[in-house]
């Protein structure tokens, strides 16, 4: 590890233990809190960086200070939607599922530790017309309709009500847990909120992390979470874990990550791998993020296929003949008139065709997408224990 990984992983295990650091006076705090707020965990290391004496007369603690407020409301904003999202669906006898942050902000020392970028609800897509309704009188609006959520926004509070636990294009993991309803159980009798066992909470977040990994980059605050919720809930089943992960083969990673967190916090050796997986996690791996998703769906249209030339066919072609639930996202006029299409087809190709930086994207992409990259990325995901595990008829 490097130092500033290092300095990072020091005012994390500070904030949660408060044991004082031997040489934080070395600790450069800029570089820190600038790693710790493009992972979303300022308030943690600023935490980690007070509990050492450190106070808001440094500009960096200052500045980390204004940053940190203006989390709290939101997540005051957060926790107040949600608690009304909570009695209409209650009232309204909708079945739900609160997941990730929500969920995990209870378990660290403080709430404000853990920032949400959304609220997460996991809903029966069956009860969303009326669902629709709910949120409209709640003041929400509804902003886009993905693979697998419906996003609403009102003023800076996000929600995420998903269809189910994992999008359908991880069709390995998706295949696992289905829409997600068959695992939980209700919370409480005569109640409409659903929970997963502590065993199947665990292994959905983890499974999430491995989807993170694989597709587009991880960050330190998924790690953190699998931390948090294995140190507070000390009596796991390890067996049934075991027995799960080995059906999902993600078993070897989540070996790997124990160690990795052990490293990080509880003084275990370094190892290649583990020194592997911090670099990944601290900086989303040597491809970088962007390259990292572009690298991921080649390799899942690989895993389904497709050559590298058709792929690169393929992404030109979709950027500018869209599916129409894309074009409604990006026109969202379409919703209420869909006999405007013909004319915002043609804007869009023009748009699309005439536009000197999105030919410039595309080209990069295409340098990108080459065989010796692809192949590259496999082994780097093989060598943590990762891979797609799914065949040539399914959808990639």
């Amino acid at each position: 590890m490097d130092s500033n990984q290092k300095a990072v992983l020091q005012l994390i295990k500070s904030a949660f233990d408060k044991q004082k650091i031997e040489d934080f006076s070395s600790i450069d705090l800029r570089t820190a809190f600038i790693t710790a707020k493009a992972h979303q965990i300022l308030p943690i290391v600023y935490q980690g960086a007070y509990n050492n004496g450190a106070t808001r007369n440094v500009e960096e603690m200052r500045n980390a200070f204004t940053t940190i407020c203006k989390n709290i409301m939101v997540s005051e904003m957060q926790a107040y939607e949600l608690g009304e999202i909570e009695k209409a669906f209650e009232s309204n006898r909708i079945s739900y599922m609160k997941l990730k942050g929500s969920r995990l902000k209870k378990l660290y020392p403080s709430m404000d530790m853990r920032s949400m970028t959304d609220l997460d609800i996991l809903i029966k897509v069956e009860q969303y017309e009326e669902i629709r309704l709910i949120m409209q009188r709640l003041g929400f609006y509804e902003e886009l309709e993905s693979n697998h959520e419906f996003v609403w926004t009102k003023d800076t509070v996000t929600v995420e009500l998903h269809k189910r636990l994992i999008p359908s294009y991880n069709n390995d993991y998706n295949a696992y847990f289905g829409e997600g309803w068959s695992r939980a159980h209700l919370a409480q009798e005569n109640g409409c909120r659903y929970e997963l066992s502590r065993e199947d909470e665990f292994i959905y977040l983890f499974t999430h992390l491995c989807k993170h990994y694989r597709d587009s980059g991880i960050g330190i605050k998924h790690f953190l979470d699998i931390w948090v919720f294995r140190n507070v809930y000390k009596e796991l089943d390890e067996a049934y874990l075991e027995t799960e992960f080995r059906k999902l083969k993600v078993y070897e990673f989540y070996q790997n990550v124990l160690q990795t967190l052990a490293v990080w916090f509880d003084g275990a050796p370094e190892t290649e791998k583990t020194e592997f997986i911090t670099g990944f996690v601290f900086s989303s791996g040597s491809f970088g993020r962007r390259e990292i998703s572009i690298l991921s769906s080649a390799l899942k249209q690989q895993k389904n296929g497709k050559t590298v030339k058709e792929m690169k066919s393929d992404r030109i072609r979709r950027a500018i003949f869209v599916p129409w639930d894309v074009m409604c996202n990006l026109y969202p006029v379409l919703n209420k008139a869909p006999i405007l299409l013909p004319f915002i087809w043609v804007y869009h190709c023009c748009v699309r065709l005439f536009n000197r930086k999105k030919w410039k994207k595309y080209s990069q992409e295409k340098q990108i997408i080459k065989e010796d990259k692809i192949e590259m990325y496999h082994q780097a995901l093989n060598y943590v224990g990762l891979d797609y595990n799914f065949g040539k008829d399914e959808n990639a």
